[in-house]
């Protein structure tokens, strides 16, 4: 399913760039269950964790999931 939402902010428990919180925020507003990303710079630490419920990961993590 694809939604178009707009863009939120909001104050979360990790470290992470005021420029990039919003990519997170608007995840977690749409109730997302994953976030592909490939900018391991600003969201590489938080690679194969969950936030509130949100797991993150790289586009080789989804590619390997769906070889094994």
């Amino acid at each position: 399913m694809t939604e178009i939402l707009s863009s939120v902010d909001k104050r979360l428990d990790v470290s992470i760039a005021a420029k990039d919180r919003p990519i997170l925020a608007t995840a977690l507003k749409a109730k997302c269950d994953i976030l592909v990303t490939g900018d391991q710079k600003h969201f590489g630490h938080l690679f194969r964790t969950q936030v509130e419920g949100l797991l993150v990961l790289s586009p080789l993590m989804i590619a390997e999931s769906l070889t094994n």
